[in-house]
């Protein structure tokens, strides 16, 4: 979060947002509003729990779609634009389609808008639990569950 450097007064949309905790935590450090997005009903449930009882459902809204589908749910007209959309960890092993994830990106993004992502870096899942030795290769193709 402190990769975003000031936030006051910006309108956030954080993208796979999970249960919300960083999404709560943008509006604690100034964000004058952020719209957090993910699949998990589940997950934006617990956002929503979490936003009224930290008494930031006026500055907080959580939707819960497809990513794809986002513009069936939120408006992307330039007044509704927004000036960050935030992603992290754990986000993009998930996506069928990154261009079409990027697109959206592109469509909610202000003119001069920030995307920051922060993700895991593939060389992480070379090592095995404890990090004590490499168990895999760095091109390795097959699927970790």
């Amino acid at each position: 979060i402190d990769l975003l450097g000031n936030i006051q007064g910006q309108r956030i949309l954080h993208l796979q947002c999970h249960f919300g905790l960083d999404s709560l935590s943008l509006v604690r450090r100034g964000a004058q509003h952020v719209t957090g997005v993910d699949l998990s009903d589940r997950a934006i449930d617990k956002a929503r729990e979490l936003a009224e009882a930290l008494n930031l459902t006026t500055s907080t809204r959580f939707i819960c779609c497809n990513i794809y589908d986002l513009q069936e749910h939120l408006s992307c007209n330039e007044g509704e634009l927004f000036d960050i959309i935030f992603t992290s960890y754990g986000v993009v092993g998930w996506l069928p389609d990154i261009n079409k994830w990027a697109s959206l990106i592109s469509q909610y993004l202000k003119p001069n808008g920030m995307f920051i992502m922060v993700e895991f870096h593939p060389v992480l899942w070379m090592f095995d639990e404890m990090f004590s030795h490499v168990e895999e290769s760095y091109f390795n193709q097959k699927t970790f569950i």
